[in-house]
């Protein structure tokens, strides 16, 4: 009769506790594949492998940014581990999160198979008010093996010098409705190649479907020297 009495007490204080208690803020985590000889990644979070079945899970394929992975954690430390889909028998890489609550986070992968890079970031998102119409762009440089490169928009330069994963802060963008297209300009610092290009098409349409204002992206340099491209990486 007392183990039963001190069981109520316990749930009537547990019960008590969860009414009052805030519920607890997730964190927030996106992974970005740039891993140049590995077209789909799959990810691992400390499962038991054996009943993991990777022929259904979300996949993170080269160059897309893949929406399925912003999902809420609960905060805390979490280990990673991405596997080179089909080979799921080895992880190609494994990584230690500590994830804050309400705090997002960004990793990019890049590298090859055998010599994985991972870059982690906590994002810092600037905010826009909509009278201003404008949208936050952010520059990285994932390309493994390529030197430092620069930055030019419309001509103009905008970022001096980026190292392999290396990156900007994001800088704010017009996106009135006298914004224009813009030709964004990766260029090797040394030699003054251009490396790739990507064209901002009308961040000043004043259309419903405008998919750049008030919004955040980075533009991310990858693939080898021979096939070079630019990942635009929308923040939601």
């Amino acid at each position: 009769m007392k183990k039963i009495a001190l069981m109520i007490i316990a749930a009537l204080a547990a019960a008590s506790c969860g009414k009052d208690d805030p519920a607890p803020r997730p964190a927030f985590l996106r992974i970005h594949n740039a891993v140049t000889d590995a077209p789909a990644l799959v990810t691992d979070y400390g499962m038991d492998l054996s009943k993991m079945y990777y022929l259904d899970v979300n996949r993170l394929m080269y160059g897309i940014p893949s929406d399925h992975e912003l999902t809420g954690y609960a905060a805390g430390t979490h280990q990673l581990r991405l596997f080179a889909f089909p080979d799921t028998g080895k992880a190609m890489a494994a990584l230690q999160l500590e994830l804050a609550a309400g705090q997002m986070q960004s990793v990019f992968v890049s590298g090859t198979k055998q010599h994985p890079d991972l870059l982690q970031v906590s994002e810092q998102l600037p905010w826009h008010r909509l009278a201003d119409s404008t949208f936050g762009l952010r520059f990285m440089h994932l390309s493994a093996g390529l030197p430092d490169v620069k930055v030019e928009i419309d001509g103009k330069e905008t970022a001096a010098g980026l190292a392999y994963r290396g990156y900007t802060g994001f800088q704010v963008m017009p996106a009135n409705a006298a914004a224009g297209d813009m030709t964004v300009r990766f260029i090797i610092k040394t030699t003054g190649v251009e490396a790739a290009r990507y064209t901002v098409a009308a961040p000043g349409s004043n259309v419903e479907t405008n998919a750049w204002r008030n919004k955040n992206f980075t533009l991310a340099l990858i693939g080898k020297a021979q096939g070079l491209s630019v990942m635009l990486i929308p923040h939601k």
